[in-house]
């Protein structure tokens, strides 16, 4: 007996997203907000044939509903082109809904936080904090990994068109990297071991 999926042309296939963006400058509090959501839905059938010498013994049909709902929302404060600051948080929520199988729920979210200070006219000197966390509900794990990083900048040439950065990456040393997916047949999670704490030096040169 051989077991195979054949892709199909089904009326019942359906694919719907919708995604809205909306921008809230306050002048006076040198601030702005960003608010951005996004819904998916998605309703498919996959049909699980089996066949033996060639005839067909045996057909199953498989109804998915995938759903998804997400969104970030961000907060910059900029005061003049001294000093900068922004808090974001973007998740995403998954369900998937199998006819055939166990359902899936995954909550993904990230909160981060960045800051730059420009000082004595050609430095600057940056940070970012990132807290990644991976949450599966089907079987109540959670993975979270903070990520932090920091650089300081020399402005050089005419115009300030070339820049030297000396940065540290991953100043906390989580040698971990994550990366979870889903679609209507399975659900996966993978980690992995990444590059820990790095230094680099980089030049870059505007053009314009």
């Amino acid at each position: 007996i051989v077991n195979y999926t054949m892709p199909l042309n089904i009326d019942e296939n359906i694919n719907l997203s919708l995604n809205a963006t909306a921008s809230f400058p306050l002048t006076k509090l040198y601030s702005r907000f960003n608010v951005s959501a996004n819904i998916r839905d998605q309703r498919s059938v996959t049909i699980n044939r089996s066949s033996e010498d060639g005839e067909l013994v045996d057909e199953n049909r498989n109804d998915v509903h995938q759903f998804t709902v997400g969104g970030n929302l961000r907060y910059t404060f900029t005061f003049k082109e001294i000093f900068d600051i922004s808090l974001s948080t973007q998740l995403s929520h998954q369900t998937i809904d199998n006819e055939s199988s166990a359902d899936q729920t995954y909550f993904n979210k990230t909160y981060s936080t960045e800051g730059n200070v420009n000082f004595l006219k050609k430095y600057r000197f940056s940070g970012t904090f990132n807290y990644l966390e991976y949450q599966s509900q089907s079987n109540n794990s959670t993975i979270g990994i903070p990520q932090l990083n920091f650089s300081l900048s020399r402005y050089v040439l005419k115009a300030n068109a070339g820049e030297i950065k000396v940065g540290i990456n991953n100043v906390l040393d989580k040698q971990l990297g994550v990366s979870q997916t889903a679609n209507e047949q399975y659900f996966q999670r993978q980690t992995m071991n990444s590059l820990g704490r790095y230094y680099m030096v980089s030049f870059t040169y505007a053009i314009n």
